[in-house]
């Protein structure tokens, strides 16, 4: 049109549309599993496609899922598991074990790697982590 003016891929304005109007959108959304993505932990928060219209937004359970890529999920449920338990129970420990278990990150870096990373990360985000996270530490 004469202002430039492109479809953005966000779902925002879809999810709004289908809800003020019931005309239904698909989106993949990010939803706890409630035997939704079988091979993942009951709780994860899984993304899968869910129906959005005026009476809400419904995620569709995935029957068929490759066991290869439940093993993946399952491994970052792993690390966010350790990252969760790292802010609750204060173990900075937790945060470079979970980056250490991370497949990415453990692919392309050393231990010692991981945790000058993991210093630099605390430094830069300062009192935007707890303090309980805030002291190096050394692995045992």
């Amino acid at each position: 049109d004469a202002l430039g003016l492109r479809p953005s891929v966000e779902y925002a304005a879809g999810i709004v549309n289908a809800l003020a109007t019931g005309e239904p959108c698909v989106i993949y959304g990010n939803v706890e599993n409630t035997r939704l993505l079988p091979g993942v932990p009951e709780g994860t928060c899984v993304e899968v496609p869910c129906l959005v219209d005026r009476t809400g937004v419904r995620p569709t359970a995935i029957e068929e899922y490759p066991a290869h890529l439940a093993a993946l999920n399952r491994t970052y449920v792993n690390v966010v598991d350790l990252t969760v338990r790292a802010v609750l129970e204060g173990r900075p420990d937790y945060v470079r074990l979970d980056h250490a278990l991370d497949p990415n990150a453990s692919a392309t870096l050393t231990l010692e790697e991981i945790d000058a990373v993991c210093d630099e990360l605390t430094e830069a985000h300062g009192d935007l982590i707890p303090e309980s996270l805030r002291e190096p530490v050394e692995v045992q």
